[in-house]
């Protein structure tokens, strides 16, 4: 059995990824999450899954 990736894209602050975590690993034990800078910090804390962390600037951040 191959392992699947699932994408998902955060461009929130930190604590939005970090409090969307249990939505974000269930069913999935592979995870890759697309993040803006703000929330980098939190975006290796979901428990239970192997995560890749991509980081980009969203469109709308003026700061």
């Amino acid at each position: 059995m191959t392992a699947t990736w699932t994408l998902v894209a955060r461009l929130d602050s930190a604590g939005d990824v970090f409090l969307a975590g249990p939505a974000l690993r269930a069913g999935t034990s592979h995870l890759t999450l697309l993040v803006d800078p703000r929330g980098r910090e939190t975006a290796h804390l979901p428990p239970g899954c192997e995560v890749r962390e991509l980081v980009a600037a969203s469109p709308w951040e003026t700061s």
